[in-house]
């Protein structure tokens, strides 16, 4: 596994708390997805134990996904590669 590929994987964190890991170009990309308004509904759609992932209050916040999770955020993809290809 790259650094190149590792670089290119993100974080939104809701408040504190990372929520969804994605692949995106750069930064300035993965930062855009904060603002698309089907990414609100479907945060504050989505629950955990009940409770909805996105308030519509909470900062949205985009990071570069820390290389320790990287590898496991990884592997689906590899998975459906070997399945597809």
């Amino acid at each position: 596994m790259t650094a190149n590929v590792l670089s290119r994987i993100f974080t939104i964190e809701i408040g504190d708390t990372p929520t969804l890991t994605f692949e995106a170009q750069n930064l300035r990309e993965a930062q855009e997805l904060c603002h698309e308004q089907w990414l609100k509904d479907d945060l504050a759609e989505a629950k955990s134990d009940g409770a909805p992932l996105w308030d519509g209050k909470a900062k949205l916040r985009v990071r570069i996904a820390r290389s320790t999770r990287a590898p496991s955020l990884l592997r689906p993809r590899r998975m459906v590669s070997r399945l597809t290809g």
